[in-house]
């Protein structure tokens, strides 16, 4: 009985010790994602708002891009390019991969927001406008929502500034990966986005209980 005992024990400590190892890998993985993620706080009062900017080239605001054959994300910079539009959207900066590579194929660039979860019932709305060169496609959490308009193969002109607005399900807090991916058919790649993401709370008529039949 002895024997049984301790092996039960034994079978309790580890699956204890499984299931603090899985906690613990799955909070390091929230804090490395949260670290870099911008925060959508909550509304102060009842009918308020909240706004956050999340745009490219914007202070302590993280944007990544992953590269065509890789799997890394990797950190922007600030680039320019005399073919570049940098007037048409002046809340953001246009920004690429480290090195100007000119590799042909899709950059995915991302940025991440933390939708808190809030007593206050809110719907949250992301909405902007980007150039994309040579042409994007804007995702949110891996669903297309838009390509480039104007003239798709050039992107970065001015007639190609395309504006997108998407509204989050109810309830949907948490982390969101918003993606720029580029679509690159040679020379120099980047992208230039004004983002900004807006909570709207609910009223009192939107707060109150039904009333009882």
């Amino acid at each position: 009985m002895k024997n049984v005992h301790f092996s039960r024990l034994g079978a309790a400590v580890m699956l204890a010790s499984t299931l603090l190892s899985a906690t613990a890998v799955m909070a390091q993985a929230a804090n490395e994602r949260g670290g870099k993620s911008t925060i959508i706080p909550c509304c102060r009062c009842i009918g308020g708002s909240s706004t956050a900017n999340v745009s490219t080239g914007k202070p302590n605001v993280v944007w990544t891009v992953t590269q065509p054959g890789s799997a890394v994300p990797t950190p922007v910079m600030p680039v320019s390019n005399v073919a570049w539009t940098t007037t048409a959207i002046p809340g953001g900066a246009w920004v690429s991969p480290q090195g100007n590579p000119m590799t042909v194929g899709n950059f995915d660039y991302s940025t991440v927001i933390d939708v808190r979860d809030c007593i206050i019932g809110s719907t949250v709305t992301i909405s902007g406008k980007f150039l994309a060169d040579n042409r994007g496609t804007l995702l949110v959490d891996g669903r297309e929502v838009i390509s480039s308009g104007g003239t798709p193969n050039y992107g970065f002109l001015p007639g190609s500034v395309t504006p997108f607005t998407v509204t989050l399900p109810a309830g949907a807090t948490g982390f969101h990966t918003i993606t720029l991916r580029a679509q690159n058919s040679g020379g120099p790649t980047g992208i230039l986005v004004e983002l900004n993401v807006t909570r709207q709370c609910g009223d009192e008529r939107q707060l109150e209980k039904a009333p009882k039949s």
